[in-house]
């Protein structure tokens, strides 16, 4: 899913400006994966706390489990939907390799 997704943004960037292309990508793909952690994270662990007061510990796991499960698919199915309103990468004729290479 990531290469693709990869190839489809950096179509849309000019050939001169394809290092900053990919530098901008990478930094938000960092981003989005710290914040991927963190966020369902922030959902988990105060549920489990709570729960974890009133001694009941498996079913404050579960609570949270579940909290956070819900969460993590309805992020996917926003994030599948916003897929789908991608552009498709532009198709550029390939050049054949200079000779001697």
């Amino acid at each position: 899913m990531i290469a693709p997704l990869f190839g489809t943004i950096l179509s849309g960037v000019e050939l001169h400006q394809a290092g900053s292309g990919s530098g901008a990508l990478q930094s938000f793909q960092q981003i989005g994966s710290a914040l991927g952690v963190a966020l369902p994270g922030q959902i988990f662990f105060p549920l489990v706390a709570a729960g974890l007061a009133g001694h009941l510990a498996r079913a404050a796991f579960d609570d949270a489990f579940r909290a956070s499960l819900v969460y993590e698919i309805a992020i996917c199915l926003a994030l599948a939907a916003l897929a789908l309103t991608l552009p498709a990468p532009r198709q550029e004729p390939r050049h054949p390799a200079p000779a001697g290479l």
